[in-house]
């Protein structure tokens, strides 16, 4: 038998040697089955190295597919979605031009709050779109008022906010380097789940620090 580091490697048979095997004849074949071991270790190695190789090619074939198949998922998605925001924002506009005056506090309140969605909604496509495309690069960080970040949160979730009689307290927060759409999400998802799981019957208070 051959061993490698204290592995099985293989095996090497030898036959009619003249004399018998002595222990003399072995010693001096033992070189031989070292240098054996070696040569099979290596070929193992270099064998276990392609087949890595291999599975690491096929692997980074199969995400450079997937981003592209998300890619243009994205792009027809991004295409989709912001036609009909596009019109809501549209009416939403030409509503608020031409009935401002018909329309009571609430009215034009509910109008403003329509047309400030939509737009964070359009500009969340964008940056989605805009990720889709980095690919597996990392996005660029670029400085992010975290206040105005939960700001435009909480507006989206104002409905929520008032449905759970939530109370939810923000300290005036930092500048950071960061991208702004992943923070948004942190942050959405943070304060939605902050709302969600609490005591019947008892008001959740948020706070923000």
């Amino acid at each position: 038998p051959l061993y490698a580091g204290g592995e099985f490697v293989g095996m090497i048979g030898l036959a009619n040697a003249p004399g018998g095997f002595t222990e003399a004849l072995l010693e001096e074949l033992e070189p031989l089955t070292r240098i054996c071991s070696i040569i099979l270790q290596s070929f193992r190695i270099d064998r276990m190295r392609a087949e890595a190789i291999e599975r690491l090619e096929r692997r980074s074939a199969e995400l450079r597919a997937s981003n592209q198949e998300l890619e243009a998922f994205a792009y027809v998605a991004s295409h989709d979605l912001q036609e009909p925001l596009r019109k809501i924002m549209a009416f939403g506009e030409r509503l608020q031009r031409q009935s401002k005056d018909q329309l009571d506090a609430r009215g034009v309140d509910g109008l403003q709050r329509i047309l400030s969605a939509a737009s964070r909604m359009s500009a969340l496509v964008e940056d989605l779109l805009v990720l889709s495309r980095v690919g597996t690069a990392a996005a660029a960080a670029q400085p992010v008022d975290l206040n105005d970040i939960i700001r435009g949160v909480l507006e989206d979730l104002d409905e929520r906010v008032a449905e759970s009689g939530a109370t939810v307290r923000v300290d005036d927060l930092p500048t950071v380097l960061a991208e702004p759409t992943h923070m948004r999400q942190l942050f959405q998802n943070l304060l939605s789940n902050a709302l969600k799981f609490t005591r019947p019957g008892v008001p959740p208070v948020v706070a923000v620090q």
